[in-house]
């Protein structure tokens, strides 16, 4: 997808597949390394730094949804693993996994896949 989805519907129709790699943290939680330069031409340049990612930690529930994310599944499909992993907690589920991809997205830590419209429109008939 070349662009930010417009819609909730948009974003959580869409398939997410991870752009940046993870460490795991001794609490069981992620954290997110992206690049500094992700331009090839700043490659050399990356490689002279002392701290060549950013870091970014991710809590519990964002720890749950990076797991998930496997260029498989769509966001529909996010929403009911964060349901069953927590319940009432994360209330509206919809909201905050499309808020989580859409800040995902901006920062360049995932692509997302657009689904095929026939199967946009089967599942809205469905």
């Amino acid at each position: 997808m070349t662009q930010a989805p417009k819609t909730l519907n948009e974003m959580l129709s869409a398939i997410p597949e991870r752009a940046v790699e993870h460490l795991v943290r001794e609490d069981g939680q992620f954290t997110l390394m992206r690049p500094k330069f992700v331009s090839p031409r700043l490659q050399w340049f990356q490689r002279l730094l002392k701290r060549p990612h950013f870091k970014v930690k991710l809590d519990t529930v964002g720890t749950c949804l990076w797991a998930h994310i496997d260029g498989v599944r769509n966001g529909y499909e996010l929403v009911e693993i964060l349901r069953l992993a927590f319940g009432e907690k994360v209330a509206p589920a919809e909201d905050r996994t499309a808020q989580f991809l859409l800040k995902l997205v901006e920062g360049q830590f995932i692509q997302l896949k657009n689904t095929t419209p026939s199967e946009n429109q089967s599942l809205e008939t469905a």
